[in-house]
């Protein structure tokens, strides 16, 4: 992006059309710009073909459109659609006929013999009367802290209804989020949308200093209505930070979780970053990790990260869990688990060279032992419980990809990319090489 505006200008001013070539290479398809209205347009895909142990087909085929702009100095929008088909690997399919969702896409139905077809849609008005306070209404994700991986809540799973307001004074900024969720059942040979929930998250964030910042976060899934009453319980709009905590308690018919993140500005180039969740009695977990930008080398970026969540965290008595659409709110993993991220990347002109890796051990639950990794299990108070306990799980993932980048504005490459993945002692490894668009984040290391 830095060189976006001077790129290919030697070979733009030789060109019989060059309006196609910007639009090709540095500009938006459509854009609009019209004294105070600002329009742009750019259609978003995902063409890949790949193979699974040099065996089985994987495939995608993804297209559609991604709108945004701004009404003036007060109003900004955006919003998008995908629909796709897919063949994914094996391990992939397995937790969607467990969970019925693509991970992150929301519902699966069946495409072919062993595909899916699957659609989302995204949006959001935003609205900012005075200078210290903006008001976003919209379906769509969120993401709290500095990290690849967020424990008090992250980008994971399906998009939800929400409902924002943001507050500035000074050196504070003040966050009321508010979302519907729900859980996503298999009846009757279509899906059936059940257990719709509601959801706060309020966090404060202080900048201490130029070089620190610190947030608290209060976040509570409240208690399903009685059938009926579609309405959240009023509580929810209470803008007191903590008060509710302190009303209903940390182990009351809300689930309450309290998240505390920091950011340190090491030097110009160097972050660290932390996170601490705790989810009442023994309900614990903790983030660390450091990102580096330019260091040691010019367009070079990695980090590093370290997660870990004892067992029975997210979950609930009454099962007012932190999840959304069968998926977790925050961890893909869920609980009882230690992880290491490891990732990197660098960009020569237009040519990026990234590299990733992911260890995690999980303790898992069986039939008729909750260990506390399942989320969506009940949870009983048990004592003297320990991270890893239950049946021990490795998973080692690594991927190297190397891509092109065709146009900074849609962040459209041409890649190949390679993956192993070993579980337990199970290996397997991928090949995909594709034409992308690659404007959100989906994980598939889990």
């Amino acid at each position: 992006v830095r060189y976006m505006y001077g790129r290919d200008k030697n070979i733009i001013v030789k060109m019989k059309h060059p309006l196609w070539w910007r639009k090709f290479r540095t500009e938006s398809l459509i854009k609009i710009d019209h004294n105070d209205f600002h329009l742009r347009m750019n259609p978003t895909f995902n063409f890949n073909i790949g193979k699974e142990n040099n065996e089985k087909l994987l495939k995608t085929n993804t297209r559609g459109i991604d709108i945004y702009g701004d009404l003036g100095s007060k109003f900004s929008f955006r919003t998008g659609v995908y629909e796709n088909q897919a063949f994914f690997p094996t391990y992939y399919n397995s937790f969607i006929k467990k969970n019925t969702v693509v991970p992150g896409q929301g519902r699966a139905r069946a495409f072919q013999d062993t595909g899916y077809d699957y659609g989302n849609a995204y949006g959001y008005l935003s609205f900012t009367p005075i200078s210290f306070f903006n008001f976003q209404i919209g379906h769509g994700k969120h993401f709290i802290g500095e990290g690849y991986r967020s424990l008090i809540l992250s980008d994971n799973a399906y998009n939800t209804p929400f409902i924002q307001f943001v507050g500035t004074w000074k050196n504070i900024r003040y966050t009321q989020l508010l979302m519907a969720l729900q859980h996503s059942a298999i009846a009757d040979g279509s899906n059936l949308i059940t257990s719709r929930r509601y959801a706060s998250f309020s966090t404060l964030d202080f900048l201490i200093s130029k070089y620190w910042e610190l947030s608290f976060t209060e976040s509570i899934i409240w208690e399903k209505r009685p059938i009926g009453q579609a309405y959240p319980n009023l509580n929810i709009l209470n803008p007191i930070f903590l008060w509710r905590t302190f009303q209903y308690g940390m182990e009351g018919k809300n689930n309450v979780l309290l998240g505390f993140s920091s950011k340190i500005k090491i030097t110009k180039k160097l972050l660290s970053y932390q996170q601490l969740i705790i989810d009442g009695q023994q309900k614990s977990g903790f983030q660390v990790g450091i990102k580096a930008y330019n260091f040691p080398l010019k367009n070079l970026f990695f980090q590093l990260e370290y997660n870990q969540v004892q067992p029975y965290v997210y979950a609930h008595w009454d099962m007012q869990n932190f999840s959304q659409y069968n998926q977790a709110l925050a961890h893909p993993l869920g609980a009882n688990f230690k992880e290491f991220v490891f990732r990197t990347h660098y960009q020569w002109k237009d040519f990026i060279l990234s590299y990733q890796i992911n260890i995690a051990q999980q303790g898992l639950d069986n039939d008729s032992i909750n260990y506390g990794t399942d989320i969506f299990t009940k949870y009983v108070n048990y004592n003297g419980h320990n991270t890893l306990q239950g049946e021990n799980t490795h998973l080692v993932q690594q991927q190297i990809k190397l891509a092109y980048l065709i146009n900074p504005v849609s962040n459209m490459q041409i890649f190949c990319l390679y993956q192993n993945r070993m579980y337990n002692q199970q290996f397997n490894s991928y090949y995909w090489i594709g034409l992308a668009t690659h404007l959100r984040n989906l994980y598939n290391d889990f």
